[in-house]
């Protein structure tokens, strides 16, 4: 018995992590290349260490908008499935 409550504590706290990390907009992929553009604004420029086969790009990066990619920023990436791009990016 109380392995399983011991268990669903441990679930418990994994949901709310998840959930916060969600609510902060930390859920983009991590590992990603950025450079920080003239106007203050963030571009995806690569793939960098990033190793997800469904790329997320969030639509903020160290508290500023990421607004746009870079024309090549994926194109050494055959094993991406697909990229969830973000209304921030124009």
């Amino acid at each position: 018995m109380k392995k399983q409550t011991l268990v669903i504590i441990l679930l418990a706290i994994l949901v709310v992590s998840c959930l916060a990390l969600t609510a902060c907009g930390g859920g983009g992929s991590q590992g990603l290349e950025y450079k920080l553009s003239a106007d203050g604004t963030y571009a995806v420029s690569g793939i960098g260490t990033c190793e997800d086969t469904a790329i997320v790009i969030p639509e903020k990066y160290k508290g500023k908008p990421v607004t746009s990619i870079y024309k090549y920023a994926f194109s050494d990436c055959s094993s991406l499935t697909s990229i969830t791009i973000p209304s921030s990016v124009t």
